[in-house]
């Protein structure tokens, strides 16, 4: 499972606005304004305990490499669940995402807001021959994404409930090796909510490796 596939709908073009969006800040400081690219690092959410980066990415930016740094990530290990703080380039907690064991299945995230209520949750979908993530309500019961695709090259697809495309993700987008991928998103998209929705995609990854 993840291995090399196609991933429907990542040659196709994103749709140019997500009309009802789920956003996570209650101003909606977080939606994009347009179309946005991050850079991200490949395994950086084990849980280990590290600070990282995470870019804005814009290859028209010259000398940029990596592009401009937009959040950090503070992950925490814990005996039954993980923690990531997310938080701004000034050490302000923006959100948090609470993984929870589940006997016998795969871990449930809570995303959480900086007062630890909870937002949505993602969660993995038992499917043969491909990797499927959804983001739900707190009970589960109303869909707002999905992610579909394969851990090879890290290439994704998020739809939103009405089936667009509103973000995709793979590493050659960036070009910038084995260890980091490249993350699209359409305008109204939460920038935050991705973050957090390809920090579980490499989660699922790496369990899936210790299995």
């Amino acid at each position: 499972m993840g291995c090399f596939m196609d991933v429907e709908g990542l040659d196709e073009a994103m749709v140019a606005v997500d009309q009802q969006p789920l956003s996570l800040h209650p101003d909606h400081l977080w939606l994009t304004t347009g179309p946005m690219m991050l850079k991200m690092k490949q395994k950086l959410f084990s849980w280990s305990g590290d600070d990282y980066t995470v870019y804005w990415y814009n290859p028209t930016v010259a000398g940029n490499k990596n592009g401009t740094p937009l959040l950090k990530i503070d992950g925490k290990a814990a005996a039954w669940n993980s923690l990531m703080h997310i938080k701004d380039l000034n050490g302000q907690l923006m959100a948090i995402l609470d993984g929870k064991t589940q006997f016998g299945g795969y871990t449930k995230f809570e995303l959480q807001n900086p007062q630890k209520q909870c937002m949505a949750v993602i969660t993995r979908d038992f499917e043969f021959g491909k990797v499927s993530v959804s983001v739900k309500s707190p009970d589960e019961t109303r869909l707002y994404y999905t992610a579909n695709g394969t851990f090879w090259e890290h290439r994704f697809v998020v739809r939103n409930r009405n089936g667009q495309i509103v973000g995709k993700s793979s590493r050659q987008m960036t070009n910038s090796g084995l260890h980091s991928y490249g993350v699209q998103m359409c305008r109204g998209f939460d920038y935050l909510l991705m973050v957090l929705l390809m920090a579980a995609v490499d989660e699922y990854e790496d369990q899936e490796k210790n299995k």
